[in-house]
């Protein structure tokens, strides 16, 4: 195990290696990135505080996921996009030699944390939808918590490897003034393999989870076609949520593929950084997920918009009176009652 006194890396670069990002490219990658945090920190405490807050949503089965992903999206607006948008605007790494060894450790495994609770949301949401009588069974709230700690914990303890330098170490990529996870003595390094099993599995996960959703919707309304004898008289509201159900779909996966596809493959193939506005662009779009996540997962649900309006209505209680809300907050319980039946 290394010593952590000595293990430290040097952040300082000699004059000959050359940071590979134009000016323009920096400025563009800082302001991307602190655009990123305020607006990824804001959304995501908004749908902490707004999904706890209400009833509905704080005892839904889905909750305790999306609260873990919007957990991980917040520390990473708050605490990983403010540390690149230094970076890049100083297009030198400032912030001292403690925080570059420790920096590739909350980098990856916050975006290890994010992916783990993208698949806790697709997975409970398919038994919500193949057996909807044995979800809270299955996702009660001691086992959510423990599925939920697993996420937290693993990719920590997978950082533990470099961090302690038995598989790879830490340091500074002075082409990039970026602290991240470097060859050891013995030309090693977890990074490719971590980025593979990054992208890989989820992808997996997600597009095998969506399909056997989207399986199962269609075959509850195959079945009711046969009863009904015509897809003509068919309710007009399971259509609509059929429908519904396959562009959220395909929206999921799509924002997935955009959001993470990008980089991993730009990183995989070019790892010297021979196009450097081509990384920017991926750092960019990946960072948008912090913006994107609470927008799908939060916004495309019912009882999650309910909580926002809910939390809306008591945070500026002087513009309603008490009837008003009192009447507000029983529309909202009505409204949510009926949503926690649709597919989404």
């Amino acid at each position: 195990m290394a010593n952590m006194s000595m293990s430290f890396p040097e952040t300082q670069c000699s004059p000959n290696e050359t940071l590979v990002f134009s000016t323009s490219d920096s400025i563009a990658a800082g302001v991307g990135a602190t655009l990123c945090a305020i607006i990824g920190s804001v959304m995501n405490s908004a749908t902490i505080v707004a999904i706890l807050n209400y009833p509905r949503t704080r005892s839904h089965v889905t909750t305790p996921f999306v609260v873990s992903l919007s957990c991980s999206d917040f520390i990473f607006s708050f605490l990983t996009l403010p540390t690149l948008a230094i970076k890049f605007f100083a297009r030198e790494w400032i912030l001292g030699e403690t925080w570059c060894y420790m920096y590739p450790v909350v980098f990856y495994s916050n975006s290890a944390i994010t992916l783990l609770s993208l698949i806790g949301v697709t997975m409970n949401r398919w038994v919500l939808i193949t057996y909807p009588n044995k979800s809270d069974k299955i996702f009660s709230r001691a086992r959510s918590k423990l599925m939920i700690l697993a996420c937290w914990i693993g990719p920590f303890l997978m950082m533990m490897l470099s961090y302690n330098g038995v598989f790879g170490t830490h340091g500074l990529k002075c082409i990039s003034r970026s602290c991240t996870i470097m060859k050891d003595e013995r030309g090693m390094t977890p990074k490719r393999l971590f980025f593979l099993v990054g992208l890989v599995i989820p992808c997996i996960v997600l597009l095998v989870t969506n399909f056997m959703i989207y399986y199962k919707v269609y075959t509850m309304r195959h079945q009711m076609e046969k009863q009904l004898k015509s897809r003509a008289s068919m309710p007009k509201g399971m259509k609509e949520r059929e429908q519904r159900l396959t562009k959220m779909m395909l929206f999921i996966f799509g924002c997935f593929l955009l959001t993470y596809l990008p980089g991993t493959v730009i990183k995989l193939f070019d790892n010297a950084i021979n196009y450097p506005t081509l990384h920017v662009v991926s750092y960019i779009v990946n960072w948008l997920s912090v913006i994107m996540n609470p927008t799908i997962y939060v916004a495309t649900q019912e009882r999650y918009r309910h909580a926002f309006k809910y939390l809306i209505g008591h945070v500026i209680p002087s513009q309603r009176t008490p009837t008003e809300r009192l009447r507000m907050d029983r529309t909202s319980r009505r409204r949510s009652s009926v949503s926690d039946t649709d597919y989404n």
